[in-house]
């Protein structure tokens, strides 16, 4: 049996990624807790990660007879978490917030096969670096839809013979 399994988020990445780049300027962004990914060298950056996913409905499926196979469609909500590292932070958080909320955030991402559709509020999440001062640090989640696809072989029939047969029964020897 041949399956085509369903895809990693790592578009998802690419496309935010992307989007920030798009709206802040040449900012780093790092694909969040994946791979051991140690934080940039830098200060500022913006670390995205994505944290869970829900089906937002039952699953389908399209069937190809001629191709042989059958793809499974799960309509999903994945909740990435955008932070924010700097002193731009702030700054940057808000703009992405906005952005991703809007028509533009839609537009942007539709080449990469999501779509944002919804942002939880912006949070000041600014912590202790044991250095004596401080990590300034914005977050924010966005909610976005994209499909879950797996396709594998499926067996399909061409012709069907269908046999008619007539059952006659005698009054009194029903039931018994």
């Amino acid at each position: 049996m041949n399956v085509i399994p369903a895809q990693s988020d790592e578009q998802i990445f690419l496309g935010l990624s992307a989007f920030a780049k798009e709206c802040l300027g040449p900012v780093i962004t790092v694909r969040g807790y994946v791979g051991r990914v140690s934080k940039p060298k830098g200060p500022d950056y913006v670390l995205i990660t994505v944290m869970a996913q829900a089906a937002t409905s039952t699953h389908s499926a399209e069937y190809d007879a001629e191709g042989g196979r059958v793809t499974v469609i799960e309509p999903t909500r994945k909740t990435v978490q955008i932070d924010c590292y700097g002193k731009q932070s702030e700054v940057w958080a808000k703009t992405l917030a906005l952005l991703l909320g809007d028509e533009i955030g839609v537009t942007f991402l539709q080449e990469y096969g999501f779509a944002p559709l919804y942002v939880d509020n912006v949070l000041n999440l600014t912590s202790d670096n044991n250095k004596g001062g401080y990590t300034a640090r914005w977050t924010l989640n966005c909610m976005v839809h994209r499909p879950e696809k797996v396709t594998k072989d499926q067996e399909f029939f061409e012709a069907v013979a269908l046999e008619s047969r007539t059952v006659s029964v005698s009054p009194g020897t029903a039931g018994d």
